[in-house]
């Protein structure tokens, strides 16, 4: 994941961004319509992003990827077991990277 002040200095030149808060292990930003959480925390880089009345779209998505993330790493969206979901708020999707490994890629020919 690139830094919280990288990632601040891009939303803040985007003409429907505003950075809403900076600590040290997170960000929160508004990119008109989204609001996007990107934060570290338990070996794993997570960026959570939610509307208020939809869920986000894939070009939405792929947008806050570019963002918060180096264009050289992969970042996932993870879809639980029924058991072992948590919905929190029902317009919320979330990006993840592992920090301390490398997960497994498809081919290129298959992406």
């Amino acid at each position: 994941m690139k830094s919280f002040p990288a990632i601040a200095s891009i939303v803040e030149k985007h003409k429907k961004g505003c950075v809403l808060d900076v600590s040290i292990d997170g960000i929160m930003f508004k990119l008109g319509a989204l609001r996007v959480i990107a934060s570290t925390g338990m070996e794993w880089d997570r960026v959570s992003v939610s509307t208020a009345q939809r869920l986000p779209q894939y070009a939405e998505m792929k947008h806050v990827k570019r963002i918060c993330f180096r264009a050289d790493e992969w970042a996932v969206e993870y879809h639980a077991p029924i058991q072992d979901h948590v919905n929190v708020h029902p317009f919320t999707l979330h990006l993840w990277r592992p920090r301390a490994e490398t997960f497994p890629i498809p081919p290129k020919i298959l992406v």
